[in-house]
């Protein structure tokens, strides 16, 4: 009986300690002067979500193309359903895929057509395609269509001149490039000469799958792990408990996301060469690339989930240690960092119409320096 009761008031001892943590915890938080320290605690496990949400009249600011016409069809888009991805599977194969809605739609400035976004400019009679697949950074949802990074390669092939080719949009938004790639292997079928882009990073670092609550990485967690992420969106204790163990867990997840999605990319690489055609990957800037991130940007970074560059770090880390021994890879985490203001809009990874506008000569350079377009055409300058 005498174990009992000092069993029991260590209990209420422990637990009064644990509230008053907790409510210290709480009281520093409210009162500290910091908003954007604020906003960064509160956000620390909704990972890769952000927080910081723009109306379209600050986007605005950001980008001097912006339509509004465009972010009201946007809307029209969004508000229809289509923009949630249909899961499917080829006769025979267990793998599901991704793609977009059969229904097509038409905007002024923004549309989709027979599952894919449109890309304008394209030559009357192509002799080859440029397939560019990742998310929706490919997807490219901020812009109008002509102003989509695939549109701007389409406009730098015609202006090269040489094979006309086609350019394609094949982003889709939320999907990670391991989806991509098994949809290029599974259900494209390139012809020789023929080009495969893949815009990748962003959503190949080990958080799509562990923020979604049902990917395999997630259940892999240690449970108490779990306990901790899901007690830190009421619990400051939790939350500060988590910030503490949780790294050395999202590090482990995200070099393994990326060695999956490398393994996937050399396969894919070897496949389309034996049908000779070619794969380029490039690896993806996004908000934490930055070499000088300005007041918005720093303000995009506060509102953004704690775990989000811990994830992305560990896996850019070994994107960059393969993309040093491949032929097949580049990296433009670099290309914004003399941009000012930078192309960053509302969140972490989306970008504005300077932004597609230098992905898209970026990967123009770097298909022609790798003699993926075969002879420019004589007399044409680019």
């Amino acid at each position: 009986m005498r174990w009992v009761v000092i069993a029991g008031a260590a209990a209420v001892v422990l637990a009064t300690a644990l509230l008053a943590v907790e409510l210290l915890l709480r009281r520093w938080i409210d009162s500290s002067s910091d908003g954007d320290r604020r906003a960064e605690h509160h956000t620390h496990g909704a990972l890769g979500v952000s927080a910081y949400k723009l109306p379209a009249e600050m986007i605005a600011t950001r980008d001097s193309a912006f339509s509004a016409l465009q972010w009201h069809e946007l809307g029209q888009y969004r508000r229809s359903g289509l923009m949630s991805p249909e899961r499917w599977s080829l006769p025979g194969r267990s793998q599901p895929l991704n793609r977009l809605s059969a229904t097509d739609f038409e905007g002024q400035e923004f549309s989709v057509r027979s599952r894919e976004r449109t890309t304008t400019d394209l030559p009357p009679q192509p002799q080859g395609e440029v397939l560019c697949l990742g998310g929706s950074t490919t997807f490219c949802f901020e812009v109008a269509d002509r102003r989509t990074w695939a549109s701007v390669l389409q406009r730098r092939l015609n202006e090269r001149g040489g094979r006309p080719l086609r350019v394609r949009n094949l982003g889709i938004g939320g999907t990670p490039g391991l989806e991509r790639i098994h949809t290029y292997r599974l259900a494209m079928q390139p012809q020789a000469g023929d080009v495969a882009v893949f815009l990748f990073g962003d959503n190949d670092s080990g958080w799509k799958m562990y923020g979604s609550r049902s990917g395999m990485y997630f259940k892999h967690l240690p449970r108490v792990v779990r306990l901790l992420l899901d007690g830190s969106r009421v619990s400051e204790l939790a939350a500060w408990i988590y910030g503490e163990v949780a790294p050395r867990y999202l590090q482990r997840l995200a070099v393994e996301m990326a060695e999956t999605t490398i393994t996937a990319a050399e396969e894919a690489a070897a496949w389309a060469r034996a049908r000779g055609a070619h794969v380029l990957f490039v690896l993806q800037p996004h908000i934490f690339t930055l070499a000088h991130p300005d007041d918005w940007d720093k303000r995009i970074i506060a509102h953004t989930a704690r775990d989000l560059p811990i994830l992305l770090q560990a896996a850019y880390t070994r994107y960059r240690r393969w993309i040093e021994t491949s032929d097949i890879a580049v990296s433009a985490t670099h290309i914004f960092d003399r941009e000012s203001p930078s192309p960053y809009m509302g969140d972490w990874s989306h970008v504005n119409t300077r932004g597609n506008e230098l992905i898209g000569e970026f990967v123009c350079s770097e298909l022609e320096a790798r003699g993926m377009l075969g002879p420019m055409e004589r007399g044409v300058v680019r």
